[in-house]
């Protein structure tokens, strides 16, 4: 008999800004208690610090083959010394490395050793979603992509329909996908527990009580902030100093520490009109509503009847005639810059002290080339 035909592995798998630092925070901080009770976090691709599987979830979604075997025999390796309990992985990247990348397979591979798939997919209300995920988008693909731009060419693959998420993930375990509601009487109670509950690891609420909760994590960057953070890469981009694969995975590890800084305080970015907003949730409504039912038995503006009737004020700051928040803006300004500009810096001056030729083709550097992808394939051009 195979020695993983029991195991169970429960896949947290996003969506993106749905809670999921909270959450991973959340199972960090009583990660002892909970592998006492028989719900274990493997170390393989674990990040102690934050208490994510990132760097598993890629790995299983890595386009080169040797790495993602190579993360499955580790995964595989470390689970069966387990001698009871379940395992779970929490990583929004596990279902954008099934979106974007080679996740399938690498999920795959672990079903063919005998593991049985379980996901879970937290959703909210498209207009929410794609105003706090676009300055992460911001953040992570160093690409200064306007709103309406993101709107229309990147966000429908993340929020435009949530089916198409569950149906990739069915795709890999028939029957095991498992959608819960990102919304507020979750979030007030902590999102952890309804995860855990659909696991089937069950608390009443006087236990619930005596579990470590975690503070206020990954807030949203305010208006100004986004400003500041755009016109940078505006400025960057059109300099053509990152016109390099190598060079923009550098600046992203750099900046996402560093605008980390630039979160909290201040008016919260939104550029959605309210026009805009109820637009777009009337877009959505018709398959939100069928997945509400099938999933919940309920319906959808009931479920997130908060969100829906929230009034939330237009605000996309706009530097010109205007003294409000201009010191602000010139600080996070200086904040990016001088950040962006010291690891350009760097970079030349190894690359100009460096023996090592980077590998061409035809004489263009080959992660020129994949840079020129990733840019065709965001911004469309």
């Amino acid at each position: 008999m195979n020695a993983y035909s029991n195991r169970l592995i429960h896949i947290h798998a996003g969506l993106p800004k749905t809670g999921t630092t909270a959450l991973q925070s959340f199972l960090k901080l009583n990660k002892a208690r909970l592998a006492a009770a028989g719900l274990h976090l493997p170390q393989t691709g674990y990040e102690d610090a934050r208490g994510n599987h990132h760097a598993l979830a890629q790995g299983l979604g890595s386009y080169n083959p040797l790495e993602r075997k190579g993360m499955v025999r580790a995964v595989a390796k470390e689970l069966e010394v387990l001698q009871r309990g379940e395992v779970l992985i929490s990583s929004e990247f596990a279902y954008l490395m099934t979106r974007y990348a080679k996740g399938a397979s690498g999920f795959r591979s672990l079903k063919s050793r005998g593991f049985t798939l379980k996901f879970y997919l937290f959703v909210r209300p498209q207009p929410d979603l794609a105003v706090s995920s676009h300055a992460e988008f911001l953040r992570n693909m160093v690409l200064p992509q306007p709103f309406d731009r993101y709107l229309e060419r990147n966000f429908p693959k993340l929020g435009g329909d949530f089916n198409e998420a569950l149906d990739r993930l069915e795709a890999i375990s028939p029957g095991n996908v498992t959608v819960l509601p990102f919304s507020k009487p979750a979030r007030q109670r902590g999102i952890w527990w309804d995860l855990l509950s659909a696991m089937g690891y069950s608390l009443p609420d006087q236990e619930q009580t005596t579990f470590n909760r975690p503070g206020m994590a990954n807030l949203s960057m305010n208006g100004i902030a986004t400003a500041a953070l755009f016109d940078s890469l505006q400025k960057i981009d059109a300099a053509r100093s990152i016109r390099r694969w190598s060079r923009r995975r550098r600046l992203r590890e750099v900046l996402l520490r560093t605008t980390e800084g630039m979160k909290g305080a201040g008016m919260p970015y939104n550029p959605l009109t309210a026009d805009a907003r109820r637009r777009l949730w009337q877009a959505s409504e018709a398959q939100n509503e069928a997945l509400a039912q099938k999933h919940w038995g309920q319906e959808w503006n009931e479920v997130f009847a908060t969100e829906k009737a929230a009034d939330k004020p237009y605000f996309v700051f706009d530097a010109s005639g205007v003294e409000a928040g201009s010191s602000e803006l010139a600080e996070y300004h200086a904040h990016c810059s001088t950040v962006m500009s010291a690891l350009l810096s760097k970079i030349e001056r190894l690359g100009a002290n460096s023996r090592w030729k980077p590998r061409s083709i035809l004489g263009y550097p080959l992660d020129y080339a994949g840079d020129q992808i990733l840019r065709a394939i965001v911004l469309g051009r």
